[in-house]
């Protein structure tokens, strides 16, 4: 296929506003047609496809103005429902993926506040403890040599 057939075919079908079945077989017979053209006439340059076959607006109106006006109107409010549907099933899968996204980090949250919790309790239990198992207190000094020497000192009190 020729460059220039490529880039008209192109242009022609930006401006069609639903592409059903018809329209693509109606664009494929064009090609075909204006690829011929090019190769029997060596055309290498738009302009000359452009005065053969006019403007891309002009073959898009020679389509549709050989259409009934149902047709042509039962095509633009299908592709509008398309339109809404994929519209509403994009808006549908957004907010599911939003509702997940709070969810999974409110867990999130609930996961982190219960192991904070038990950072608290482990610094809460762990200390000093002696060889039975109790706790020992904050103003014991392993160093007195009696009991009496075992009390708060002012500073501790």
């Amino acid at each position: 296929m020729n460059i220039y057939t490529k880039q008209y075919i192109h242009e022609v079908k930006a401006l069609f506003p639903s592409k059903g079945k018809k329209e693509r077989d109606y664009l494929k017979k064009l090609r075909i047609t204006i690829d011929e053209y090019c190769e029997e006439e060596h055309i290498n340059n738009k302009q000359a496809i452009y005065e053969k076959y006019g403007k891309p607006i002009d073959i898009v109106y020679d389509y549709y103005s050989a259409l009934d006006t149902e047709v042509i109107v039962k095509k633009i409010r299908l592709a509008s429902f398309f339109k809404i549907f994929i519209s509403v099933l994009v808006l549908a899968a957004l907010l599911s993926a939003l509702a997940f996204s709070y969810r999974q980090y409110q867990l999130h949250l609930i996961d982190l506040r219960q192991e904070m919790v038990g950072v608290e309790e482990e610094i809460i239990v762990t200390g000093n403890w002696d060889d039975d198992g109790n706790p020992i207190p904050l103003d014991y000094n392993p160093y007195a040599d009696s009991v009496d020497e075992t009390v708060p000192t002012e500073s501790l009190k």
